[in-house]
């Protein structure tokens, strides 16, 4: 019995999904040395979130004329404030000695209000890992630099539990690989925000769904409690993946057991009560001025064809969809670093092939009804990425939808890259193979594209030293 334990044991680990998830952890570990902290949109909000959530807080308060937030230590303040120059200012570099005044900041123990609304919609269990490093840093009498970079290895370690689980669970497929490995992915994998967590929480629960449509009555039993608490954790902090429950009640069709559907029932319920809670009690200077975000969201569900109006007027701007699609495959830092034409030609030819040779026809009518439900929710999730910024950032009355970025349809993509791949190991089939060479090179370009333009961001300077230029 011993032995076998240990065959089976050893054969799980020797999967190719270990060497890929090790690979993507590497890759991860050497692009958050390079990039500077807080350099993730909004990221000063969320390390202010998890580290309010270390100090137990759940719902941000709302002082009167205040943004939402809480009482933060004063050195994690400090170091915010000598990382925020460098938002929205691409030739604006650090010099050595700001970098290590930075370095020597400590925790003070004393806490001012300190808002972020960015945040106030999150149920904040998103953020344990970021939160546990934070508090093992402070605790431990560590600088607020060591205590951030421990927030950032403990959120990725996370990511990268979840990733395996999620590969063990259901293949990988070559598209999803790649998609998970674009510049844009890379850089928010390794920084200390949440879109890391949330994109692995998803894959979790799509593989998940999978399995359980596969397995059907003899899917293991915890596999879908698993489903309903990732589930729930992703939802109340990404309100765009509401569609995602689809994929639970439909689990609940294929398990066959009544106690599952009422643990989804009282999951939706709890998630939405979270939402109501969240919309009552955020304020914030991010919201536009004008009615408040419960109004708007009334207006638009008495009048759902004027919202659908102001879609296919958005989409139908070609400059909007071009920056869609540029910072989906990647515009890092604040918005402020983008590549050139050439390298958005290359990524998305890249990614376009990939997706072509992981297309698996005779798997897809093999398993057609599952793949159709994810199609639909990452259908659904896109048109609430639309209507969530419709209602929080565009000002009321709206003519365009605003405030929407490529990044936000990473998992919407993630769900149709699984719903047009099969249930096959990702070395097998000649178009399979093909696609992993791809995958390889792309690997490649993207790690060289990435470093060179992380590198030139944020450490070299255009401007020549006066001794030099007089030589020239």
């Amino acid at each position: 019995m011993f032995l076998n334990q240990r065959k089976f044991f050893v054969s799980k680990f020797s999967k190719p999904a270990v060497y890929t998830i090790s690979i993507f952890l590497l890759l991860c570990t050497f692009i958050s040395t390079l990039i500077p902290p807080f350099q993730s949109p909004d990221e000063f909000d969320h390390i202010k979130r998890a580290y309010l959530l270390s100090k137990g807080t759940i719902v941000l308060r709302s002082p009167e004329g205040n943004s939402s937030g809480g009482m933060v230590d004063t050195g994690l303040s400090s170091f915010m404030s000598v990382y925020e120059i460098l938002k929205f200012k691409f030739d604006r570099k650090l010099s050595a000695d700001e970098i290590n005044s930075a370095k020597n900041i400590k925790w003070s123990g004393i806490r001012k209000f300190s808002p972020a609304p960015g945040t106030g919609y999150y149920f904040p269990a998103v953020y344990v890992p970021q939160a546990i490093g934070l508090a093992i840093g402070e605790k431990l009498g560590l600088s607020v630099h060591d205590s951030y970079y421990l927030s950032r290895v403990f959120a990725l370690v996370t990511v990268a539990i979840i990733l395996y689980a999620a590969s063990y669970i259901y293949s990988f497929n070559p598209l999803l690989i790649a998609l998970l490995i674009m510049p844009m992915s890379i850089f928010q994998f390794s920084s200390a925000s949440i879109d890391g967590i949330s994109t692995a929480l998803s894959i979790f629960v799509i593989a998940s769904f999978l399995r359980i449509a596969n397995d059907k009555e003899d899917a293991n039993p915890w596999l879908y409690y698993a489903l309903i608490v990732f589930l729930v954790l992703i939802v109340t902090c990404r309100v765009n993946l509401f569609p995602m429950f689809l994929l639970a009640l439909v689990s609940c069709l294929y398990i066959k057991k009544r106690k599952y559907f009422f643990v989804f029932v009282f999951s939706f319920i709890a998630s939405l009560i979270w939402l109501v809670i969240a919309i009552k009690t955020t304020t914030g200077t991010r919201m536009v001025a004008g009615p408040s975000t419960s109004t708007v969201i009334g207006f638009y569900l008495k009048n759902p064809f004027k919202y659908f109006q102001l879609l296919y007027t958005t989409v139908m701007n070609y400059d909007l969809v071009k920056f869609y699609l540029k910072s989906f495959l990647g515009i890092l830092g604040w918005l402020d670093t983008p590549f050139n034409h050439e390298t958005y030609t290359h990524l998305t030819i890249f990614i376009l092939l990939i997706g072509f040779f992981s297309f698996s026809l005779r798997d897809i009518r093999a398993n057609l009804k599952p793949r159709i439900l994810l199609f639909l929710c990452s259908l659904g999730s896109v048109l609430l990425i639309f209507f969530a910024l419709l209602v929080t950032w565009t000002p009321h009355p709206a003519t365009q939808i605003l405030g929407v970025q490529g990044r936000y349809f990473l998992v919407p993509m993630i769900m149709l890259s699984y719903a047009i791949s099969g249930d096959i190991k990702t070395n097998i089939g000649f178009y399979r193979k093909l696609s992993i060479l791809i995958l390889f090179i792309f690997s490649i370009y993207a790690t060289v594209v990435t470093t060179n333009i992380l590198i030139d961001r944020y450490y070299l300077t255009k401007k020549i030293p006066e001794n030099i230029s007089s030589k020239l």
